[in-house]
């Protein structure tokens, strides 16, 4: 991860992450803890794009999921070929 990519997935974290943390446990109806896993989800040379694309592929498929299932704790991931891991303990 170079120093863009630190630096967009930290503003991400500060400015857009309790937003959608919010709407998640609001989903959920209760609160639980998110582990994200920022090294693994980040791609070098595409930090322009954290902002928009990761919410569309990390959070509202989740909130959207959480609207029919229970959960006690999510951990967001890719694995090193980009995988998308979206661990949901039931």
């Amino acid at each position: 991860m170079g120093l863009k990519e630190k630096k967009a997935a930290r503003d991400f974290e500060q400015d857009r992450l309790d937003s959608l943390k919010a709407q998640i446990f609001e989903a959920a109806k209760f609160e639980f803890e998110i582990e994200i896993k920022w090294d693994t989800i980040t791609i070098d040379g595409y930090s322009h794009l954290y902002e928009q694309t990761w919410p569309l592929i990390y959070f509202e498929p989740v909130i959207i999921a959480l609207k029919e299932w229970s959960l006690r704790m999510m951990v967001i991931s890719t694995t090193p070929a980009n995988v998308l891991r979206t661990a949901m303990v039931y």
